[in-house]
């Protein structure tokens, strides 16, 4: 993990039990929200294009 990641989960260790719970739901959501944005540039970049050259 990196350094600062472990900084921020260190100084969100302090926060009341909601506010910890409201922060991770965030990460969550962050997290799937890229990982969809990954698997969709890479199904986009999988797609075959098709060949203009022949119009």
């Amino acid at each position: 993990m990196a350094s600062l990641l472990e900084k921020a989960f260190r100084k969100a260790s302090e926060l009341p039990s909601d506010l910890q719970d409201q922060l991770a739901e965030e990460l969550l959501d962050e997290i799937d929200w890229e990982f969809q944005g990954d698997k969709s540039l890479a199904d986009f970049q999988s797609v075959p294009t098709r060949n203009t050259t022949n119009w």
